[in-house]
């Protein structure tokens, strides 16, 4: 993993917040939320029905769960996966990373 990465070498990434998808899922009605300018819906893990989706999460993470995202003039149906910020934290301290700094925007 890090044999790509140079010593003193920064790496800039960008996800959606987690936290804020998932609070924005559960005041859904559905599985999908927006607007005219965006659209994000939740998948069901294979073989689930959407009906017995538990939008609360309880006894398991969201981290890793696919969700469609789409933006008006950028992104067209793109599959995305639900990212758990202080998991990918650590995944990055375990290879060596050190967090610099983070914002939501």
């Amino acid at each position: 993993r890090q044999r790509r990465l140079k010593p003193g070498g920064l790496f800039c990434g960008t996800t959606t917040d987690g936290n804020v998808l998932c609070k924005k899922l559960q005041a859904s009605e559905g599985l999908s939320f927006g607007n005219s300018l965006y659209r994000v819906e939740f998948l069901p893990p294979d073989g689930q029905d959407p009906k017995d989706f538990d939008k609360t999460f309880k006894g398991r993470s969201p981290f890793g769960l696919k969700y469609r995202f789409y933006l008006q003039d950028a992104v067209d149906d793109c599959v995305e996966c639900l990212v758990h910020f202080p998991t990918f934290k650590k995944i990055g301290e375990e290879c060596g990373l050190k967090l610099v700094d983070e914002m939501n925007f």
